[in-house]
């Protein structure tokens, strides 16, 4: 099992630890991330209309990805129960919160960082 970071060689510490530094040791064919991306689309669904969480953490580093190839969603110390999803999208959107997120400067949006910075 390895997250989608240490597949693609974006690990944060790569330089500390014997990985490569490209992402040419593992190619994914087009069904295999297409099919990556409907699991996690999947598991965000069930977060957001069952359970009524937001995940807050979504970058590579959250998404595993098992032996078979299934993508799995991790990462979820940052969840937060909503009960009025519609508000805080929208509040997302707006940028109203952006500085609660746990994102690094890697994974933010550019128009997000670009209205923090002036």
């Amino acid at each position: 099992m390895a997250s989608l970071a240490n597949v693609l060689a974006y690990q944060e510490e790569r330089l500390q630890q014997n990985v490569p530094t490209t992402p040419k040791e593992y190619n994914f064919l087009d069904k295999e991330i297409k099919y990556g991306i409907l699991q996690i689309t999947e598991a965000l669904s069930f977060l957001h209309y069952s359970s009524q969480l937001i995940h807050r953490n979504i970058c590579p580093q959250s998404i595993l990805i098992n032996k078979r190839g299934t993508w799995k969603l991790a990462g979820l110390e940052f969840t937060e129960k909503s009960t009025d999803l519609d508000v805080l999208v929208s509040s997302l959107h707006s940028g109203l919160t952006i500085s609660r997120l746990p994102y690094s400067e890697e994974f933010k949006f550019k128009e997000c960082l670009t209205s923090q910075m002036g």
